[in-house]
């Protein structure tokens, strides 16, 4: 699991977390998890041009399940 990224946990701007998903080869920034209170859990942000295999994807989707299940 997360073989080309990993997700930097951010300074938290209210109550629950942020992660910024970044290129574990380039430190690129390319994207972010964050609480949406409207969908009651963690989503995703996608950096525009930001190109994903679906691995990274299922990595991603694997790490908002982890925090949802947390939360």
């Amino acid at each position: 699991m997360d073989k080309y990224i990993e997700f930097v946990r951010e300074a938290p701007t209210d109550a629950h977390d942020r992660f910024s998903i970044r290129n574990k080869r380039t430190g690129d920034h390319l994207g972010g998890i964050l609480w949406h209170p409207a969908w009651k859990g963690y989503v995703a942000t996608f950096s525009y041009m930001a190109i994903w295999t679906a691995d990274c994807l299922r990595d991603v989707a694997a790490f908002i399940e982890e925090l949802n299940n947390g939360a």
